[in-house]
């Protein structure tokens, strides 16, 4: 929960984009027509490109937002709605000074010419010639994607409940077409068995480009003298009211809306339209006894918190317990032996960070820490062993971080060019 979420993460392992119910968008087709993409020699067009995006940003700016209790409580605050949430991102949230889409684009953009860049590096290095047990192994693993993919297919588009087995699976062969499955490399449809065969092999080929960069030799030598140590935590999130200071900054300035709305309906002038002013301040009281009714549940949030950090310092306190009974971090699932961390980490927010290398033993625990997703209680339960799925985690960092200098290297080789104002 307290990883930071960069808002395209570097595709170095290719997915498949599957449309769901999504048709293609239908755009001027002289506008439509114009390169976005460019490397070597091949192009991805604007139509081709927003088809893709469109599939895919709607779920990925919910997921940002979902992810972010600022950006979650200003979603609530404009009832979910996005185009005047994004109106409020450009304007007040975002270092670039885009809306959230426009960011989400840029980087989907990018990170579709890393992955032709890459492809192409691989082609010329004649690593997409599979050798016989490769191939074999990509044609396995398309025939298993391509069966889940008209499975997907026929459970949402086939509308005649009377199909099964082998008239479903003919049925649903017919209207993939119609829905734009596309392989997240290089646009290309996946839509038939040879398609995902083509994505397969392309993405065996980029994997091997990759390992043939950074060895598993050079990704220990780099850790050998980073101490990690795994940190347990307790999460009370702050849910859409926010943190305490927020919600007592929105209750301020809806006090003062409602007070401005009442001023103005005192001194009304003579002739003015009094319904009007009368109907202003009720929807500024309204908002104001929300304000009220969210700092209520902030102060509660951290009362909470404060009530299990009490739990948690008590003498013989069992804190994987209180971690399974009151933790709100969805991902304790995949890391039930907590987090690993060192100084030297950049993927968690840095108040998270801070604290867990503060502790001085195994077994300490962490006053409250504030982070933007909530109220922390860090434990320092072990110092981490290189054979743990956590440590292994670390390592694929560690492999991606020093993949970043022959990517670039790559990507300037195959002359990526991406044409980013062409979006708008």
């Amino acid at each position: 929960m307290m990883r930071k979420k960069s808002l395209f993460a570097l595709m170095l392992v290719v997915m498949m984009v599957l449309s769901g119910c999504t048709l293609p968008q239908k755009i001027d087709p002289n506008d439509g027509a114009q390169a976005i993409i460019e490397v070597g020699g091949e192009t991805i067009t604007k139509e081709a490109f927003t088809n893709y995006a469109n599939s895919y940003a709607d779920s990925y700016a919910l997921n940002t937002i979902a992810s972010n209790s600022t950006l979650s409580q200003w979603y609530q605050l404009v009832g979910g709605n996005m185009s005047q949430f994004n109106e409020y991102y450009k304007n007040y949230l975002s270092d670039s000074g885009k809306s959230l889409y426009d960011e989400i684009y840029e980087s989907m953009a990018n990170g579709l010419a890393q992955n032709l860049a890459l492809k192409k590096v691989a082609a010329d290095k004649g690593l997409d010639q599979l050798t016989e047990e490769e191939l074999a192994e990509v044609k396995e693993a398309a025939e298993e994607q391509y069966n889940a993919f008209l499975d997907t297919v026929g459970q949402q588009h086939v509308l005649d409940t009377s199909l099964e087995g082998d008239a479903l699976r003919e049925k649903a062969k017919e209207l993939a077409a119609q829905y734009p499955a596309t392989s997240g490399i290089d646009l290309s449809p996946i839509s038939t068995l040879e398609g995902f065969v083509k994505m397969l092999t392309d993405q065996k080929a980029i994997s091997k480009l990759l390992s043939s960069a950074v060895s598993d030799e050079e990704v220990q030598t780099a850790l050998n003298d980073v101490n990690y140590r795994m940190i347990k935590h307790i999460l009370i999130l702050y849910g859409d009211a926010g943190s305490v200071s927020a919600a007592q900054t929105a209750l301020d300035a809806a006090q003062e809306a409602a007070d401005a709305a009442q001023t103005a309906l005192d001194s009304a002038a003579e002739g003015a339209d009094l319904e009007a002013l009368k109907t202003a301040l009720e929807e500024a009281n309204t908002a104001l006894e929300t304000a009220k009714a969210n700092l209520t549940l902030a102060e509660e949030k951290k009362a909470k918190a404060e009530e299990v950090y009490a739990k948690a310092t008590a003498e013989g306190a069992d804190f994987d317990a209180l971690m399974s009974e009151y933790s709100e971090d969805t991902g304790l699932a995949s890391y039930p032996d907590g987090y690993p961390v060192s100084s030297d980490t950049t993927e968690y927010v840095q108040q998270f960070t801070d604290a867990a290398m503060a502790l001085a033993n195994v077994g300490d625990i962490s006053e409250i820490v504030e982070t933007t997703y909530g109220y922390h209680i860090l434990c320092y339960d072990a110092d981490a062993t290189s054979d743990s799925d956590a440590m292994n985690a670390v390592r694929e960092n560690k492999r991606n971080e020093l993949l970043q200098e022959p990517l670039e290297a790559w990507i300037n080789e195959a002359q990526a060019k991406t044409y980013l104002d062409r979006l708008n």
